[in-house]
């Protein structure tokens, strides 16, 4: 089973970029994506929405069933916005 810091992890590796860079694409700290990364922050439905935006990637790329968000609670959040 694969984390959402495994897939931020895995995305920010095929996208060459280091964690700096990828921390400022998503407007956050150095050390709060290393965090992120390393599963020990979470992040809202809106900053996975921002990234997968900025990333120009789907947002499935960055969640799995791991995550358990499902449809409902997804928009929810977005409707909310």
């Amino acid at each position: 089973m694969t984390t959402l810091g495994y897939n931020f992890k895995t995305v920010r590796r095929e996208l060459n970029l280091t964690q700096k860079q990828m921390a400022k694409k998503m407007g956050v700290s150095r050390p709060f994506y290393n965090k992120l990364e390393n599963n020990r922050n979470s992040i809202s439905a809106e900053m996975l929405i921002y990234a997968s935006n900025k990333l120009n990637i789907p947002i499935s790329r960055l969640i799995n069933d791991d995550t358990h968000i499902t449809k409902e609670v997804y928009n929810q959040k977005v409707l909310t916005m």
